[in-house]
C-alpha cells in the first residue's frame, strides 16, 4: 500500500513538474514573439496610442473594424479641436474590447470611451462562448496571437522589449479609397437577423469595462457606426435595450446616415461593411457634432494649445496621404 502510495505522489509531482515546465516554456515563447516595435500590436495602428504623449487624450472610440475604417479622428480635431484615438480591431467582441482599453491606455486618461455596439454582438453571427476563450487566451498567451513574429527575431532583437517607436498619424483610422456600391441600401435595416441577445460571456466582460471606467470617472457611452453589411433594425433593438439596462447613453449613426449625407452608392469602399475616404469624413464630422452637443462638459478644445501644435500638423499629413490615396485609385 504504502509501495503505491509513493507511486501516486511521485506520478503528482511529475504531473506538476511537466505542468510548470510546459508554462515557462509558453511564457518563454509569448516574450519571444510579442512585438518588438509598438506598431506590429494589432493589424491597424492601434499600438501607436502607445506613442500618444501622457494623458493627452480626452476619448478613445473602441472596437472593431467599424472604428478603425469609418473614423477618423482628425476630422473631430479641425472640427472641435477634442484629441480623440480609433481602436479597432478586426471582428473584435467586447472581450477583446475589454483587455485593449486596459492594455492601450495605461497611459491615458479620456473622459469620454466610445465603445462599438456591434462589438457586444459580432458581425453575421452570434458570438459563442469559444470565441471568447479564444480572446481571452490569445490575450493571455500572446504566443497565440504573434506566433508568426518569431520569423523576425535576430540575434539583436531577441531579449529586447517592445520599443515604443511608431506614431499614428492618422490616430488609428485607416482610410481606404475604394468605392464598392451597396445593393438595397434602402432597406437594410429591415433585413432578417439571427440575433437574438448579448450573451452573458459579453456581458460580463462589459460590466468588467463599466468597473473599470468607473473607477477612474470616466464617461462609457454605446455607438453603433453605420454598416448595412452587418447592421440591422433587430440587433439595434437588443443593443439599446441593453444599454437602457445599464442606463448607459446610446447612439446608432444608422440612423442619421440621412443626416450627413451618406450615399451608399459612392460612399463605401466594401459593399457597406466599411465606409471609404468620402464617407468617413462625412461620419466623422457628424460624429464631431455629436460629442459637442452632448460632452462639451467633459471634452476640451485644445485648438490653440501649444501642447497639442503636432496635431495640426498630422492634419495636414492625413488630408495629403488621403488625397493621395484617392487620385491613385482614380488613376487606375
Amino acid at each position: 500500500m504504502n509501495f503505491l502510495k509513493g507511486k501516486t505522489f511521485e506520478h503528482i509531482y511529475k504531473t506538476i513538474a511537466f505542468v510548470l515546465a510546459g508554462l515557462v516554456l509558453l511564457g518563454l515563447f509569448s516574450f519571444f514573439t510579442y512585438p518588438r516595435s509598438n506598431r506590429d500590436i494589432r493589424k491597424y495602428e492601434d499600438g501607436g496610442i502607445l506613442a500618444e504623449p501622457e494623458n493627452t487624450l480626452d476619448y478613445v472610440f473602441v472596437g472593431s473594424s467599424s472604428v478603425s475604417e469609418n473614423f477618423a479622428p482628425l476630422e473631430v480635431w479641425n472640427e472641435e479641436g477634442y484629441a480623440g484615438f480609433a481602436l479597432g480591431e478586426s471582428r473584435s467582441t467586447v472581450v477583446g474590447d475589454y483587455f485593449e482599453i486596459v492594455k492601450l491606455l495605461k497611459n491615458q486618461s479620456p473622459s469620454l470611451i466610445v465603445l462599438e455596439g456591434s462589438t457586444l454582438l459580432g458581425e453575421t453571427k452570434n458570438i459563442t462562448i469559444f470565441n471568447t476563450i479564444d480572446s481571452v487566451a490569445r490575450e493571455t498567451l500572446p504566443l497565440l496571437r504573434y506566433h508568426n513574429n518569431w520569423k523576425n527575431l535576430t540575434a539583436e532583437n531577441l531579449f529586447k522589449k517592445m520599443a515604443v517607436d511608431f506614431k499614428s498619424v492618422n490616430k488609428g483610422y485607416k482610410p481606404y479609397p475604394q468605392v464598392k456600391p451597396v445593393e438595397n441600401a434602402e432597406i437594410y435595416m429591415s433585413k432578417n437577423d439571427k440575433a437574438d441577445k448579448v450573451h452573458f460571456d459579453m456581458e460580463f466582460y462589459f460590466n468588467k469595462i463599466l468597473t473599470y471606467c468607473n473607477k477612474r470617472n470616466i464617461k462609457l457611452v454605446i455607438a453603433v457606426s453605420p454598416s448595412p453589411a452587418c447592421w440591422s433594425q433587430k440587433r439595434q433593438d437588443i443593443v439599446k435595450a441593453f444599454a437602457e439596462k445599464y442606463n448607459i447613453d446610446f447612439i446608432d449613426f444608422n440612423d442619421y446616415c440621412d443626416d450627413f449625407g451618406i450615399d451608399w452608392s459612392t460612399d463605401s469602399k466594401d459593399a457597406g461593411w466599411h465606409f471609404n475616404c468620402v464617407g468617413s469624413k462625412k461620419y466623422s464630422k457628424y460624429f464631431a457634432q455629436w460629442l459637442k452637443n452632448n460632452y462639451s462638459d467633459i471634452l476640451v478644445d485644445h485648438r490653440g494649445d501649444e501642447k497639442y501644435s503636432d496635431w495640426n500638423e498630422c492634419y495636414k499629413q492625413s488630408m495629403q496621404e488621403i488625397q493621395d490615396l484617392i487620385e491613385k485609385e482614380k488613376n487606375k
